[in-house]
């Protein structure tokens, strides 16, 4: 009988994932951020108010749904 070799093992460590600690703002926080953003114009752009390097896509997409929401409650 031949002998069979096992295959070394080798150890898979796991990747942490990026916790991102950012919280959306609320819908005051989020008026209080577009006025600030607005005193000199009349007008902002949502890059400005929901920067890439603050959050994610998910909270992008979270801040906008408010945005939105807020326009429709025309505050």
């Amino acid at each position: 009988l031949s002998s069979i070799m096992e295959e070394p093992q080798i150890p898979i460590t796991p990747v942490p994932l990026p916790v991102v600690m950012t919280t959306t703002p609320t819908a005051a926080e989020l008026l209080r951020l577009i006025r600030r953003y607005t005193r000199e114009e009349e007008w902002t752009t949502f890059q400005a108010i929901c920067s890439p390097n603050q959050f994610d896509r998910t909270q992008a997409a979270k801040i906008f749904s408010d945005l939105i929401d807020l326009c429709r409650a025309k505050k």
